[in-house]
């Protein structure tokens, strides 16, 4: 399959959580990011095309904040080399400059 990428995704050294907004349930960690977009693990499948409202908590500040609120649609879904896991591709929807400029920080302090 061909790249469809636009930024090379970075992988983080902390695996950051991600909660759903509205019922405060765990998502998955997220595993790599860009400004466009996210992968995740989880341990239940996401079907492609869902809407994710996630709040990522962060371990420490990034720029005033210890999380960030964010949509992002699922695009795919595939078992992780662990039968009981789930990588999860999103894409951000809609991403401010604000959050540009948090996941850029993100990535500036917790990258590989």
């Amino acid at each position: 399959m061909p790249e469809k990428r636009k930024f090379n995704r970075i992988h983080l050294i902390h695996y950051l959580r991600l909660f759903d907004r509205k019922t405060g349930d765990l998502i998955g960690n997220l595993v790599d990011l860009t400004s466009e977009g996210l992968q995740l693990i989880s341990e239940t499948p996401i079907e492609p095309g869902r809407l994710l409202e996630i709040r990522m908590e962060f371990p420490e500040e990034v720029d005033g904040e210890r999380e960030v609120q964010l949509n992002a649609q699922a695009i795919w879904c595939d078992h992780q080399l662990d039968p009981d896991l789930f990588s999860v591709g999103c894409k951000l929807i809609p991403v401010t400059p604000t959050h540009v400029t948090i996941i850029r920080d993100l990535i500036e302090n917790y990258q590989d």
